[in-house]
């Protein structure tokens, strides 16, 4: 991982919200980043989340999913009102929603309330 992290540890240092990272090494040959990042770390998988970008008649939308489940395209176009959603075209994933409803959105819960989370940054 670079040394200065990733999008997403970018955003949760300058909005000052505590984490931590965790890394192991990537063998070519795994089937899915997120169950080997769990397998590797000794975290249940269920406690991992993968992060996934799709197109929500044209809109791009952020859906966060554990790494054991697969994301309903309908049930997500539903969701955000829509009628179709699609995977978004990587390109168009890596610019990100421009939508402020669509996009991600840190949210601090209270000390006692706060899960344990491992997002699988994919790097």
């Amino acid at each position: 991982m670079a040394a200065r992290g990733t999008r997403a540890t970018q955003e949760l240092t300058r909005l000052g919200i505590a984490h931590s990272v965790h890394t192991y090494s990537h063998r070519a040959n795994a089937g899915s980043y997120g169950a080997e990042a769990a397998a590797e770390l000794g975290i249940p998988p269920g406690r991992v989340f993968k992060t996934l970008i799709a197109s929500v008649d044209g809109n791009l939308a952020v859906a966060v999913v554990p790494v054991t489940g697969q994301l309903s395209l309908k049930a997500l176009a539903d969701a955000l009102g829509g009628k179709k959603a699609e995977m978004a075209q990587p390109a168009a994933a890596e610019r990100g929603p421009s939508r402020p409803e669509a996009r991600p959105r840190a949210r601090r819960l209270p000390e006692r309330r706060r899960p344990a989370a491992w997002p699988a940054a994919g790097r």
